[in-house]
Formats: structure tokens, C-alpha cells, sequence
């Protein structure tokens, strides 16, 4: 199986601190998101993964939510699966997962509203969304009970959102996950978001990709 891991696009930033340029930026993210795309078909790739904070929040201008809904809805030949991250979190029907356009995604769009698996090209994707902005509890811990109900021969990807649990590098509260989650849950690949560097860990299992529209 081949993917595209992406994470943090935070489209609606306001960029208020950067004045009469702020549109500029806020344009680029949706340039970005559209470049995803297009690297993703040229690639041939088997699924988009954006794992979590593709909105800079749940409050984001419905037109701006209904066009980036018709930027991924034009990428038809492609799977695409969001996770709720903790700008954007599942946090009840007001939120931008749970409310029209994204309620009823097409068909080759899927919003992890549940923990339910995902099969995508003979792998199984496994998928906890972000249900508030803060917390001390790991968010990679269900995976393993998901993992262990995946039959056997299939690639195991888990999909969540956190900080990385590095001695002096997170707060207690910002959804830490351990540094070996993809060993511990028995996955294949863990594909996270959050942090806005690339970074890996776990022999490369366990990657964080960075934001790809810095601010």
C-alpha cells in the first residue's frame, strides 16, 4: 500500500499579526491542500491520510467549510480519511464533522466520526479521533484492542493525534503519546499529527508529519 500522511493544515487561521497579508496566508492553505491532492494522483497513491487539524477550529465560515469540501470532492479517484484533531475535535453536533457539508461526505471521503476500522487497498485503517482540545490520557491507547481484531496478513495503520510524550517537551495535557505506541499497539504504521516538524520514531513506524503550510 502506498499514502500521503499530512496533518495540520489549520485552514481559517485568521493570521490577524500578519495585517493586510493575512488573506494571502489564508489562501495558501487552501493552495496547499490542493497541491496534496494533485501530489497524491501523480503519485498514485492508495489513500490521503490527514491526520487531524485540517480546521483551524470548529468555528470556520461555512463557505469556507462547503470549499474545502469541494476541493476534496473533486479528487474523486482518491480515498481520503480525516481525523478530528484537537483544533477541529468531535465534540458534538455543532462541530464541522457532525454538520452539513461534511455529514455527508462522498463516497471517497471518510471522517472518522467512530473508532470503526477502515479497509482501504488490503490495509485496515485504525482511526481515534480527537473528542476535546486537552487531555493527559494517550490517545494511541485503544488502538491495540483494534489491532488485536484485524485478521491476519492485513497492514494495520493507526490514526490519532497528540504530542509526542518527550521528557520537557509537552505539556501534561496536550494528548501525549508514547514514543514506541505503533510497537506497543501491534500496528504496522502510526500516523499522527499535532507537532508542526516532521519527526518519526519506533523505527520509522510512528511519524508525525509537520504542517506542510508553516505559518
Amino acid at each position: 500500500m502506498k499514502f500521503l500522511h499530512t496533518a495540520d493544515l489549520q485552514i481559517g487561521a485568521r493570521f490577524v499579526r500578519f495585517g493586510e497579508n493575512a488573506e494571502i496566508l489564508r489562501e495558501a492553505r487552501l493552495t496547499t491542500l490542493k497541491r496534496l491532492l494533485a501530489i497524491g494522483r501523480e503519485n498514485a497513491v492508495d489513500a490521503i491520510l490527514i491526520a487531524g487539524d485540517l480546521f483551524e477550529s470548529n468555528q470556520i465560515a461555512n463557505t469556507l467549510v462547503e470549499e474545502v469540501f469541494g476541493i476534496l470532492a473533486a479528487c474523486s479517484e482518491i480515498p481520503v480519511v480525516i481525523l478530528p484533531g484537537n483544533h477541529d475535535p468531535l465534540d458534538g453536533p455543532g462541530c464541522i464533522w457532525l454538520r452539513s457539508p461534511f455529514a455527508a461526505p462522498p463516497p471517497h471521503v471518510t471522517v472518522c466520526s467512530t473508532r470503526d476500522e477502515i479497509e482501504v487497498a488490503g490495509a485496515v485503517i485504525l482511526p481515534v479521533p480527537i473528542t476535546q482540545k486537552v487531555s493527559t490520557k494517550d490517545p494511541s491507547l485503544p488502538l491495540a484492542k483494534g489491532a488485536a481484531s484485524v485478521a491476519e496478513g492485513k497492514i494495520k495503520i493507526g490514526m490519532t493525534h497528540g504530542a509526542l510524550a518527550i521528557e520537557g517537551r509537552h505539556q501534561p495535557n496536550d494528548q501525549p503519546v508514547v514514543l514506541d505506541a505503533a510497537t506497543r499497539a501491534g500496528l504496522d504504521y502510526l500516523a499522527l499529527g499535532h507537532w508542526h516538524k516532521p519527526q518519526a520514531y519506533d523505527d520509522g513506524r510512528l511519524a508525525m508529519p509537520g504542517t506542510p503550510e508553516p505559518d
